[in-house]
């Protein structure tokens, strides 16, 4: 009778109180979609376009130079950003973010982001990458958000993880980021 009583308690005090238990947030395509039409990603903070001043102010990270620019790495996130500069000395709160990239768990999303998931929720496919690429092709599915924005698309099956890159067909294409994902 006490732990009914006990369990009673615990169920009115948290209805009252407004907290609920749910499940972590999953992502539909649709909503991956509509979030790179705005230069975003899901579970990421911030967006292509905005200032490096901006996003440290939101983001705790910390900047590395790598072969494609400059990167900001989230603090508790796989997420990274591109800044298209070669030097740090470079770096000012104006600079803006080029690229964004993020790692999931292909249990974020309520269907697996496979291939022909991407494809039938996308405007379309593209490639981005090099046919020339030292003799050999290296290619990654970029699929069409709107007018301005991709979302380049990598799946690592075995371990159950997709990568998703969100820019410009433009930006993908010269950054090199390709060659990373």
């Amino acid at each position: 009778m006490k732990k009914f009583m006990a369990a009673m308690l615990i169920f009115i005090l948290v209805i009252s109180s407004g907290l609920s238990v749910s499940a972590a947030t999953k992502y539909s395509p649709n909503t991956v979609k509509k979030l790179g039409t705005q230069g975003k990603l899901p579970k990421t903070v911030g967006h292509v376009g905005m200032t490096y001043g901006q996003l440290k102010k939101q983001i705790p990270g910390h900047l590395e130079i790598g072969e494609a620019g400059t990167l900001y790495y989230a603090k508790n996130s796989t997420a990274v950003y591109l800044f298209l500069k070669y030097d740090m000395k470079q770096m000012k709160n104006s600079s803006k973010v080029y690229l964004i990239s993020r790692t999931f768990k292909q249990s974020s999303f309520t269907k697996p982001l496979t291939a022909s998931v991407m494809k039938k929720n996308f405007n379309g496919k593209t490639k981005v990458g090099s046919s020339n690429y030292f003799g050999g092709a290296v290619y990654k599915p970029a699929y069409k958000t709107n007018s301005k924005n991709y979302i380049m698309h990598n799946i690592n099956a075995t371990e159950g993880i997709v990568t998703l890159t969100v820019g410009t067909k433009k930006n993908l294409q010269s950054s090199g980021w390709w060659l990373n994902s």
